[in-house]
């Protein structure tokens, strides 16, 4: 009797945290899946990538797939898809190259209390620089 108690208990405390784990990464998961950008000439002023939705308060990221040089990529918010662009980046801009890795962002875009976000790149030397790669605005 006390074994068959036993199991029972530990089979619902089993269920409960499968329950509450899934329901986690629903309420984690955002507009995590990747754009991707080709062929963005960086010059003298920032090259934005097109706005998404951001649907949580998780950090962007952002994988460069070419880049003869490093660049420079903040966070911008704006409340509607095409409005006006805050720099949203926390702390210092990251100088992103080259990567198998995707690099994130810290943002305050939805702290702001903007709905929409994107990326700008500007580049960190003298020239001119073309990159292609991929982003998200938000991360799991």
């Amino acid at each position: 009797m006390k074994r068959t108690i036993k199991k029972i208990v530990a089979m619902t405390l089993a269920a409960g945290m499968l329950l509450s784990m899934s329901g986690f990464s629903a309420l984690a998961a955002g507009n995590y899946e990747d754009s991707y950008f080709y062929n963005f000439t960086i010059t003298g002023t920032t090259k934005y990538t097109t706005s998404r939705p951001k649907l949580d308060d998780t950090s962007a990221s952002v994988k460069l797939s070419k880049a003869a040089t490093p660049v420079v990529v903040r966070v911008y918010g704006s409340k509607t898809q095409s409005g006006i662009k805050y720099d949203r980046t926390y702390g210092t801009p990251k100088v992103v190259g080259v990567s198998p890795y995707y690099t994130y962002l810290l943002n305050s875009v939805k702290e702001n209390g903007d709905s929409w976000a994107c990326l700008g790149f500007t580049r960190s030397s003298v020239s001119n620089v073309t990159i292609s790669g991929a982003w998200s605005p938000d991360s799991i």
